[in-house]
């Protein structure tokens, strides 16, 4: 006889199926995750026994820190954030991933103490390749962070991380949004390249989170343009728009439902921050650029460098940071920077002058961080 667990189990199965007919192509089946686990899988819900099936957003990851069981937790009066593009980073080969070009020890060593000295209480982190090289990064940084990376889209891959002091006093909510579809020149494709990552920070037995941090790493402009039966986006910045339009309408939604007392978007939106058209739809939002809104000079705000032959050399904010309004007026932004490269001695080092030089920084890319007074967000 057929126990109930069994024809429950066979029922989600045919649930899914149908359900895979009948959603909208804006929408996909997500895979299912374990509830405080960090192992994702590529299986249909019903193939694993997990607690529920996941909506068509992406998997879903909540946790409680250290700090959050700690009796007497202090709240936190000040929050770090940053993010910061690795690098095509792997410190660990894995089966069946690409076993030649490990990041450089000495590269290793330099994202090692830059983390360590800017001391970020979140950090996104953009092009991790696996797992076990996130794993490795956290145990290098002295165990003080736990580490977390839902599989996303990018089929080299590079995918979305972060990683949050445990010492903080707070529940944990992450949310993958790769599953998200949209109509892109012809074809029907992941919005975001990679994953949109939402994290809220609750403290115990409140339901408002304290703050939401979204991280992301755009497509690029690496390309002159991308051709689907005979359509063009030279750059990508059709792409682009679509990824912040479906991230604000992430955002609204989140707003909506949870009311955040505090949102933070830190990326590498692989567009210039400071001229890139693409941001239009961010301002008009009510989100602010961090940088702008401190009065920090354009100059101070490059994140990359780029020399291509016979062109002149680009010096760009790929990397930025936008917060609600709400931050901005309660006066709650109190810095945001760029992080420089620094020499042997700890000195900080000017941008790179060409390749060579840029090649000898521990990333293309350099941190950017900010801090909010977190009392102001009451």
């Amino acid at each position: 006889m057929t126990s109930r667990s069994q024809f429950e189990s066979v029922h989600a199965a045919l649930f899914v199926i149908f359900l895979s007919f009948i959603l909208p192509e804006t929408t996909a089946i997500s895979t299912t995750i374990c509830q405080n686990s960090s192992a994702t899988s590529r299986l249909p819900a019903a193939a694993r026994t997990c607690d529920r099936l996941f909506e068509e957003l992406g998997p879903r990851l909540e946790f409680k820190l250290p700090g959050a069981l700690e009796q007497g937790f202090k709240r936190p009066r000040r929050l770090r954030i940053g993010h910061y593009n690795l690098g095509n980073y792997r410190t660990v080969a894995i089966p069946g991933g690409r076993q030649a070009n490990l990041k450089s020890p000495i590269a290793v060593a330099q994202i090692v103490e830059t983390i360590k000295r800017e001391r970020p209480d979140v950090l996104m982190l953009s092009e991790i390749e696996n797992r076990a090289s996130l794993d490795d990064l956290a145990k290098r940084l002295d165990g003080e962070y736990r580490a977390e990376m839902i599989e996303g889209n990018d089929q080299w891959p590079f995918d979305v991380a972060v990683i949050i002091r445990k010492s903080l006093p707070f529940e944990v909510t992450i949310q993958s949004h790769r599953a998200l579809t949209h109509r892109y020149l012809g074809q029907t494709v992941p919005v975001f390249s990679r994953d949109l990552i939402l994290v809220e920070l609750r403290l115990p037995k409140e339901k408002r989170p304290v703050i939401a941090i979204a991280g992301s790493h755009f497509k690029s402009m690496s390309t002159p343009f991308r051709t689907y039966n005979g359509r063009t986006d030279e750059k990508s910045v059709k792409k682009r728009f679509a990824q912040i339009e479906t991230s604000i309408d992430v955002f609204s939604k989140n707003e909506a439902e949870n009311s955040p007392k505090g949102f933070v978007f830190i990326a590498d939106f692989n567009a210039d921050v400071q001229s890139g058209i693409e941001f239009t739809s961010l301002h008009s939002a009510g989100f602010k650029d961090a940088f702008q809104a401190l009065g920090i000079r354009p100059e101070n705000r490059v994140t990359h460098s780029s020399f291509k032959p016979k062109q002149r050399p680009e010096h760009l904010q790929l990397d930025g940071i936008f917060v609600s309004s709400h931050i901005v007026n309660r006066e709650a932004l109190l810095s945001a920077y760029v992080v420089p490269d620094r020499d042997a001695l700890g000195n900080p080092l000017e941008r790179p002058r060409d390749n060579l030089e840029r090649e000898r920084r521990p990333s293309d890319h350099n941190m950017v961080i900010m801090e909010v007074d977190l009392s102001k967000l009451r």
